[in-house]
């Protein structure tokens, strides 16, 4: 609160600080807070490392083989809790 005083003082205002109607506009614009963000997030140029090799991306056959193995797994739960509970209701367990 203190620092925020200070900065009142500085600047010689102490209201609510508002944005000029030129930025009002250019912020209504589409597309222009996706560039500006990326101009913060990456700068104006990004930086590459000359010569560096690009990963090979992953094809994905070990994420669908995990899918597979989870969802087999977990239609082998449900369907044997509803067995279970089908057995006990009809006494033969």
């Amino acid at each position: 609160m203190n620092a925020h005083k200070g900065l009142q003082t500085v600047f010689r205002n102490p209201g609510p600080a508002k944005a000029p109607w030129q930025l009002k506009v250019a912020v209504n614009i589409p597309g222009v807070q996706h560039v500006m963000a990326r101009v913060v997030g990456l700068g104006v140029r990004p930086e590459h490392i000359r010569g560096a090799r690009k990963q090979a991306a992953c094809n994905g056959q070990l994420l669908k083989k995990i899918a597979v193995g989870a969802g087999l797994l977990a239609g082998g739960i449900v369907l044997t809790a509803r067995l279970a509970r089908g057995f006990r209701r009809w006494g033969y367990v």
